[in-house]
């Protein structure tokens, strides 16, 4: 349960080129549109990540069998999941293991405990990862602009030289006292 992409159309040609095709032939198969349009892209570049199936399949302690992969590091195989090789050339190996019930719940305890209790991949903690990586993004004089107080003297502002004329009237809590103190400057 790897997820991901294995092609990568960083100009939108292939998408157009596979577009145009269907449009064409709207029954030609995806084998075929591979082939033709992007059989050379495909796995040049690797992006492959742990799916959120695979938390959710541990939080609710169930014995994963995963086809041999990466897992975005967290995952290792024997300790956390078992793996089956995509050839299925171990598949009476991972059967043995599903059978034997202390095997298999200790397989599930170490992926219990190490994974889906790990405060490092809790929602919290995404959270934080997601907003610190939008944050070193944005350049500092952006971030200024995100703050509310300067959001209010930029509004006001804006009022004050004419250049808004009126107010949206559905607002969030948090931005009601800044309407509140435009609508007294405009009195």
């Amino acid at each position: 349960m790897e997820s991901g992409a294995s092609v990568f159309d960083f100009t939108g040609d292939i998408q157009s080129q596979v577009e145009a095709h269907q449009e064409r032939d709207p029954n030609v198969t995806f084998e075929e549109l591979q082939r033709l349009y992007f059989c050379e892209q495909e796995g040049k570049i690797r992006l492959n990540q742990i799916s959120p199936r695979c938390f959710e399949a541990i939080a609710l302690r169930t014995l994963l069998v995963l086809f041999e992969g990466e897992y975005s590091g967290i995952l290792k195989p024997w300790r956390h999941f078992v793996p089956l090789k995509k050839d299925y050339s171990n598949i009476d190996e991972v059967a043995a293991v599903i059978l034997d019930q202390e095997r298999a719940g200790a397989i599930i305890d170490a992926a219990y405990k190490e994974v889906a209790l790990n405060p490092k991949y809790s929602f919290d903690a995404f959270g934080k990862y997601v907003a610190s990586s939008i944050e070193s993004t944005i350049l500092p004089e952006q971030r200024r602009l995100s703050d509310p107080e300067t959001i209010d003297r930029a509004i006001v502002q804006a009022i004050e030289q004419g250049e808004i004329r009126a107010v949206p009237i559905s607002v969030k809590p948090s931005r009601q006292s800044a309407i509140k103190r435009l609508r007294e400057r405009l009195r």
